[in-house]
């Protein structure tokens, strides 16, 4: 329960148990407090003042006091012990600390959407190139308007899922979105599987871009409703790690069916994936209890936090309800359309933010970077063969995976700003480096080149590429979270459609100016973050909402 100087406080005890199940590296004196009895509310302002003294050494509780996990869950102990004590009725139970078992397995399996988004991005750079694949769409050609039209299909899939995600997630709830979402994965590969004709891979491709939009919305977004505060960027980035591992294994693919020719083989792992999904969402994700908080539906919000070891067996429904399970969310009701979000000035500063940031990961150049890095990593490497380019890419996403998981490790461990402004000096250097490569003003050193290449990558995987999902899933309440993660992923798309059809004329006009391009991009990224962006680390989504306005 949160009790606030200013605010009413209940008159049922109330136990803040979520502070030690959390192990927060924070103490909100003017947030976080454990009444021990019945009290009227002067009574219950003067005990606030008396164990913010106790645990922080100040009066002054609407400071953000440091201490170490273990320290603070000591001191509230303690605290706790001392003043029930003193009171007449005073008396707690312990609470274990929380179990993140089941919430680590209930977001793994709602971002196993993330895994089968990368598997579609990444498969049919193989596919298309297969002989079995040609003579399958035979008499159609495989040339390169037939590769457009398919490769385009897929951001238009995601672009037209954007409309849907949101709403559905808001109304439905977290959980069918995600099962819709698996069964749209499983419809598109079963259909590109069994095709006959290039547009039937179209439609397919369709489809699995559709559920694709769904994945980036919905994914992140449970995953920061369940996620306790100090570990929230670290169980959000799973989306990510989930869409690399699904770019890696693609590739990975790829390679190894490359000698047999098999181009249905890929989409039947694929067709799997999307059925372990449903079978995961199924089993092993409840619906989030901030959404049921939000709708009203207490009991069921209790139901599914108990689920989640979230709350101690004789939690309040009350308090589980007002605080949102885990996550920390406050309670909103009621649909809120982006027009209306518009024309809040609160609504329109989150939607700004998140938009720029969904800019800001397209216009890196990472798909750049991605599309000069095989032929690079095969030059130094001395790859040849038909299946070079394929050995190629494989490393390359090996490298991005192992970024990525790196990223987990520091995720928590400096802030969203820190990571994002950070990150973005040596991305610009790497950009430079192989632009003028590419323009042959330094010589075309594979040592150095690799080196860029990796940088760059190291940059993306740790900043750019998490935390774009991170920050909007956390600055949104629950009440329009769904509508504005839907506007942020819609912006994401178009910029990755200028990005995929635009990438191939500009480096053949410019060369290495389209790298310079995306530096530049980066540096007017980088203001914009310093100026605007708050920092989140730590803080509960209830905290980020009123800091936020």
């Amino acid at each position: 329960m949160y009790c606030t100087l200013g605010y009413s406080i209940p008159y049922y005890a109330a136990i803040e148990a979520r502070l030690l199940y959390r192990n927060l590296p924070y103490c909100e004196c003017v947030g976080v407090i454990t009444v021990l009895s019945h009290f009227h509310s002067q009574s219950a302002i003067r005990l606030l003042h008396e164990l913010c003294s106790q645990l922080c050494g100040t009066m002054h509780a609407s400071r953000f006091v440091r201490a170490k996990p273990q320290e603070l869950r000591r001191k509230m102990l303690s605290a706790s012990s001392t003043s029930a004590g003193s009171t007449s009725a005073g008396s707690t139970s312990s609470v274990a600390p929380q179990k993140l078992g089941r919430v680590v397995l209930a977001c793994t399996s709602a971002n196993i959407g993330g895994l089968l988004a990368g598997l579609q991005l990444a498969l049919f750079s193989g596919i298309l190139e297969m002989g079995s694949f040609r003579d399958a769409m035979s008499p159609q050609p495989v040339n390169s308007r037939a590769k457009s039209i398919i490769t385009a299909a897929l951001i238009a899939g995601n672009i037209i899922g954007t409309l849907p995600a949101g709403p559905l997630s808001d109304r439905a709830g977290r959980r069918p979105a995600l099962l819709v979402c698996a069964g749209l994965f499983t419809l598109g590969a079963l259909i590109m599987a069994n095709a006959k004709a290039l547009f039937q891979i179209s439609i397919g491709r369709l489809i699995a871009g559709i559920a694709q939009s769904i994945a980036n919305v919905v994914g992140p977004m449970y995953s920061a409703e369940l996620a306790p505060p100090h570990l929230r960027g670290m169980i959000v980035n799973i989306f990510q790690l989930s869409i690399t591992i699904g770019i890696f294994l693609a590739q990975l693919i790829n390679w190894t069916v490359w000698a047999d020719d098999a181009w249905t083989r890929p989409l039947m792992f694929a067709i799997s994936s999307a059925v372990v999904m449903f079978c995961a969402v199924l089993a092993f994700v409840p619906e989030s209890p901030s959404w049921l908080a939000a709708k009203g539906r207490r009991v069921e919000a209790l139901s599914a936090s108990r689920w989640l070891d979230a709350v101690p067996p004789e939690a309040d429904t009350a308090e589980t309800a007002e605080t949102g399970g885990i996550g920390g969310l406050e309670t909103h009701s009621g649909r809120t359309s982006l027009m209306k979000l518009l024309r809040d000035a609160s609504s329109r500063r989150r939607l700004l933010i998140g938009a720029v940031l969904s800019a800001a990961q397209q216009m890196t150049g990472i798909n750049a970077v991605i599309f000069f890095g095989p032929a690079l990593v095969a030059d130094v490497l001395k790859l040849s063969g038909s299946a070079a380019p394929f050995k190629a890419a494989a490393i390359v996403g090996f490298g991005n995976f192992l970024a990525t998981v790196l990223s987990m490790g520091v995720i928590e461990r400096f802030g969203r700003r820190q990571l994002l402004l950070a990150t973005g000096p040596p991305m610009i250097f790497s950009l430079v480096t192989i632009g003028m490569m590419r323009d042959g003003f330094i010589g075309r050193s594979g040592a150095v080149g690799v080196c860029a290449l990796l940088v760059f990558i190291c940059g993306f995987a740790l900043a750019y590429g998490p935390l774009t999902f991170v920050v909007q899933s956390e600055i949104f309440p629950v009440s329009y979270k769904g509508t504005a993660m839907s506007f942020c992923t819609m912006v994401l798309s178009f910029c990755a459609l200028g990005v995929a059809t635009g990438f191939l004329p500009l480096l053949e006009r410019f060369g290495g100016g389209i790298y310079y391009f995306h530096a530049v991009c980066i540096v007017a990224s980088s203001i914009f973050i310093a100026a605007f962006v708050p920092e989140t680390r730590s803080l509960s989504l209830s905290e980020i909402d009123r800091m936020l306005g």
